[in-house]
């Protein structure tokens, strides 16, 4: 078990072994060039730990080397948290060790790696929770920190995400984010906005809807273009409301106008003492009358 250097040549070459060796790097960069390769074992595997895998070809500071013989048993124990594989030349061969720190290392562009002095970090993670082993890989290796990541199921972690803000409506397709396909049940989000759509229409948007009795949602400030603040319009007309929007009337009114369809519950309260609740089911143009001439009264759209 070795990580050990594909041997060098002279060019041009003048003996068998220089042909073998140019052989080498030859297949060692063809399997380079056919696209990223996957090094470390048991990437499916949450509870085993991963070895470099047999055959995988590995750059140091700009030699080529191989893992020979068998899968490869980096050193080290990881305990929980989060780790990474170091590379580091002895002799002819390379020595690969768990660490857990990143200090020091930085992007060496002669070498095209993450470089502390002689010492290169491969772009693997391991993320150890207990018993839990999380491999990803990392894809910008270069940034030297703040790394995004990505795991045998293809979820990505990222340190942060900053996306344009093109505006959304119910039939967009350049959103900054979707969750979904646009011909299902899908979620949009830009700079100010959430929507609910199904197959360019609007759909309900639910909060913490299956929390059950935890369920709570919290805000500051709630507005929405269909709930009315509280307006003292103070004339015969009550203004549109969306459901849970109120109104309310103060004067000499005994007769309102509803201006939106729907279920309400009215509040009347007169001048000289006395008050009324009642429920209605309301069309658009339909009156209320009040039981007093003078006083208050409050709509509220329940449905």
């Amino acid at each position: 078990m070795a990580i050990t250097k594909v041997a060098q040549f002279v060019t041009p070459p003048e003996t068998v072994g220089d042909y073998d060796a140019q052989n080498a790097h030859i297949a060692g960069f063809t399997r380079q060039l056919a696209g990223p390769s996957m090094a470390l074992t048991e990437w499916e595997n949450s509870s085993v730990m991963p070895k470099l895998a047999l055959g995988t070809y590995l750059s140091h500071g700009g030699y080529l080397y191989r893992v020979a013989t068998e899968d490869y048993v980096i050193s080290g124990t990881p305990t929980d948290g989060t780790w990474y594989i170091r590379l580091e030349a002895s002799g002819d061969t390379l020595i690969a060790t768990w660490i857990n720190s990143l200090s020091g290392y930085a992007w060496n562009a002669v070498n095209n790696g993450l470089y502390n002095s002689d010492k290169q970090l491969m772009a693997y993670q391991l993320v150890k929770a207990g018993a839990v082993l999380t491999k990803r890989k990392i894809m910008n290796l270069w940034q030297g920190g703040g790394f995004q990541t990505v795991d045998k199921e293809g979820k990505i972690s990222v340190a942060g995400l900053t996306l344009p803000s093109n505006d959304i409506t119910p039939t967009s397709t350049n959103n900054p984010l979707q969750i979904g396909e646009y011909a299902n049940v899908n979620m949009v989000f830009d700079g100010n906005q959430i929507l609910a759509r199904e197959n360019g229409d609007l759909a309900t948007l639910y909060l913490n809807r299956d929390s059950g009795a935890k369920g709570d949602v919290a805000a500051g400030n709630f507005r929405s273009a269909n709930v009315n603040p509280p307006v003292d319009n103070n004339d015969t007309t009550i203004p549109a409301l969306g459901i849970g929007g109120i109104s309310y009337a103060v004067g000499d009114l005994n007769v309102m106008t509803v201006t939106t369809a729907g279920t309400y519950i009215i509040l009347e309260t007169w001048y000289g003492g006395g008050a009324g609740l009642d429920r209605k089911v309301l069309e658009a143009g339909d009156t209320i009358t009040t039981r007093n001439v003078s006083g208050y009264m409050l709509a509220i759209r329940i449905a």
